[in-house]
């Protein structure tokens, strides 16, 4: 087999492309979903024009507690030339998801000098369906550019070990920056490299330790980056209360075996993986371990390069996955099928080894090898396929994951922002209570379905919910303005005030806050302090039309007739209808 393989290697090769490109073929038709993707893209004023103010900004921000300026400014620049076209930026992380796959070929082949290997290693990682998460999904494109720049800085640092040439060293740190710079998980890269020179031989010279100190001093500052960000964002919680120590150690080790069985036999797939029910683990997390032990028995009871070889592949998985290994949890998942996408190169070549050992020298199972490889790429093609059109939309992606988790509070505030977003308020109404019926503390759902009410005109029970909300937690400059305006349609005048108050003392910049609490002080005829609001509004952003209006309608109650036309005029220009500027006093 081996031979055939080399003969024909560009033809196999371009068949796992085609195959790959067929397999997500329903990616052209999704849409983007309400995981994340407003907030990187389409809500992001940082993405929206390419100017080197916004880029460095991008370079000196978090987005969704996390620090990749690098896959930020990829964004801008395809939303530049394509603006809101899903499409686009669906095709981009294909075309990127396919250069992975080149990149695994030229990395294993360079590495093992044998095409069934590398073919074999790239068609598997190619059509796994647990990287769909990271292909379908707009806002795992950071999963795809840092595990391209560390896939070519790997082979930049073959070429460095075997040419000995420190341009390649050079290049091998721009990439690695390119990386970490994409996605924080990167920092894992100058043990990948450590670990590559052992393989090698370089020993423990001083030379070689001093080769890595830039690569370690950039992983140390972007790690200690990440964590201020992921704690700023409120990522990183306690599950103490949940689980005791021993139960943690079994949630890792069961994530391991999770990531390790899913690659091969992909069942049960889902955006989201909740922690069990109520913090009692069930059989399955106590039987986890025994994946990896087996794994460790396998590996022990093999000989000789076979032994090296497998060690390889499982070295590297799990150096790239220990990371991600939620030793301190980050979210509400138990796994992340994302964060298997590098990772899974190592173990796929272990597989690829083990395969062609166990029947190489064989002269009745020299088709086996080409047999299993090809039904477990026609089993995955077709996985990949359905899973794709998972993410077609917010509302299908969150119905596969109550399909599989029907009692996770996450999935049903999800698909209730859905419901909310398509003016179905009455679904979202139902989803909201859903989420607070198995998770009771969950303040998000109070807020939503307290919006919910609101545009149903429900303003009991959406002031209800809004006290909820606030009384769990929730501290943002919307939520009390949202609350502002619910009081003052009730007509309390001091509860809106205050609340307006509150929302501008979050974020003085808050332009809609001092708005209506102008508007409120103007109801009750305190024209001189709504002047001063409306004027704040102004100073906020100068470009309101709303603000303008309303400071002149004030301006007009007062008599200030020169003052009112002026802002009127003002406020015509920025976009306001001139029908409703009041007739005659202007002219």
């Amino acid at each position: 087999m081996p031979d055939k393989v080399a003969n024909n290697t560009r033809i196999i090769l371009a068949a796992i492309f085609l195959a790959c490109i067929l397999a997500y073929l329903p990616l052209f038709n999704n849409g983007f979903t309400n995981w994340d993707d407003p907030d990187q893209v389409l809500l992001n004023p940082d993405v929206h024009g390419l100017s080197f103010s916004a880029a460095k900004h991008i370079f000196s921000s978090f987005y969704v507690g996390m620090y990749q300026p690098v896959t930020m400014q990829v964004y801008a620049f395809i939303y530049a030339i394509f603006g809101e076209d899903p499409t686009a930026f669906h095709v981009f992380s294909l075309i990127i998801h396919l250069i992975n796959v080149l990149l695994v070929f030229i990395l294993v082949r360079y590495f093992s000098r044998q095409d069934h290997l590398a073919l074999i290693t790239a068609g598997l990682f190619a059509l796994t369906p647990l990287q769909v998460e990271s292909v379908a999904w707009v806002s795992a494109l950071s999963n795809l550019l840092y595990t391209a720049f560390y896939l070519a800085g790997l082979c930049t640092y073959l070429f460095f070990l075997r040419k000995k040439k420190w341009l390649w060293l050079a290049i091998t740190f721009l990439l690695f920056v390119s990386s970490v710079l994409s996605k924080p998980a990167a920092v894992t890269f100058p043990v990948m490299i450590y670990f590559m020179d052992l393989y090698y031989r370089r020993g423990y010279k001083v030379n070689t330790l001093l080769e890595k100190l830039p690569f370690l001093a950039v992983s140390i500052v972007i790690g200690m980056v990440i964590i201020g960000a992921r704690e700023q964002a409120g990522h990183i919680i306690d599950i103490s209360e949940h689980f005791n120590f021993a139960e943690r150690v079994l949630l890792v080790v069961y994530a391991l075996a999770f990531y390790i069985a899913r690659l091969f036999v992909p069942t049960g797939l889902s955006a989201f993986h909740p922690y069990p029910d109520g913090g009692h683990l069930t059989l399955v997390y106590y039987i986890a371990p025994l994946i990896p032990l087996m794994i460790l028995f396998l590996i022990w009871r093999l000989r000789a390069e076979p032994r090296r070889q497998t060690l390889v592949g499982m070295v590297f998985f799990l150096t790239a996955i220990a990371i991600v290994m939620e030793i301190i949890p980050v979210g509400m998942q138990v796994v992340k099928e994302r964060y298997v996408y590098l990772p899974s190169v190592g173990l796929y070549y272990s597989f690829a080894v083990l395969l062609m050992f166990f029947c190489s020298g064989r002269k009745a199972a020299s088709w086996l090898p080409g047999s299993i490889v090809m039904m477990l790429l026609l089993v995955f093609a077709f996985i990949t396929f359905a899973r794709t059109g998972v993410w077609h939309d917010s509302l299908s992606l969150w119905n596969d994951v109550l399909d599989k988790y029907p009692e996770t509070s996450a999935a049903y505030i999800n698909r209730g922002n859905t419901w909310l977003e398509m003016d179905e308020l009455n679904h979202a109404v139902n989803d909201y209570s859903l989420a607070l019926k198995y998770e009771p503390g969950a303040a998000d759902a109070y807020l939503n379905r307290g919006l919910a009410y609101f545009r149903l005109k429900e303003q009991e029970l959406a002031l209800k919910d809004f006290n909820h909300a606030i009384s769990l937690g929730i501290r943002d400059a919307e939520t009390y303005n949202n609350r502002g305006l619910l009081r003052a349609n009730l007509q309390d005048t001091q509860g809106a005030i205050a609340d307006f108050d509150e929302a501008v003392l979050i974020d003085p910049a808050y332009t809609e806050a001092w708005i209506n609490k102008g508007l409120v002080l103007a109801n009750n005829k305190n024209y001189r302090q709504a002047f001063t609001a409306m004027s704040k509004a102004i100073g906020t952003d100068p470009s309101s039309a709303r603000a303008y209006f309303w400071r002149g309608m004030v301006q007009y109650r007062m008599g200030l007739t020169v003052d009112a036309c002026r802002d009127f005029r003002a406020a015509v220009s920025h976009g306001w209808p001139a029908s409703q500027i009041p007739g005659g006093i202007c002219e």
